[in-house]
């Protein structure tokens, strides 16, 4: 039997095995989404029930992410030039996943990102992120801080 654990936001881990569906308790208040650190990496992390909205392509216009079926999930931000498809993220029960070495980015600055579905969906930051940003043209992102973690 082939078993897994994975540690995401806010400390909570998830494990399962191939036969077993994972069960994790959803962080409840205002925290940073999207990430943790563990260790000597990133762990990027979407679950679709965080994410009421999404905007389609180049359009501000929302739709609810409840309306898209979740072919694909990907991480796209200033540290992959706005890829959509440059990081792609494994599916792990509820929640998608994409892990990369801290070393991949600068420790020194924040890195705005967003998660895409479909290749085609922005999933809009939940209004209670703690590290929900604005970008230049009023968008909203997350904000992946390396060497000052994001906490409540």
């Amino acid at each position: 039997m082939k078993c897994w654990t994975l540690l995401l936001l806010a400390g909570l881990a998830i494990s399962g095995c191939a036969t077993t569906k994972a069960m994790v308790a959803a962080p409840r208040g205002p925290h940073a989404y999207g990430y943790t650190l563990s260790g000597s990496n990133v762990v990027f992390s979407f679950r679709a029930a965080d994410y009421p909205t999404v905007t389609s392509g180049t359009s501000n216009d929302l739709f609810p992410l409840s309306d898209v079926r979740i072919h694909r999930v990907s991480v796209a931000g200033e540290f992959n030039r706005w890829s959509t498809e440059a990081m792609a993220m494994v599916r792990a029960g509820e929640y998608w996943v994409a892990t990369r070495p801290i070393t991949e980015f600068e420790s020194s600055r924040p890195f705005q990102f967003k998660f895409v579905i479909n290749g085609r969906f922005w999933a809009e930051p939940p209004p209670d992120a703690l590290n929900r940003a604005l970008a230049k043209d009023g968008v909203a992102n997350l904000m992946l801080q390396i060497d000052k973690p994001i906490t409540p």
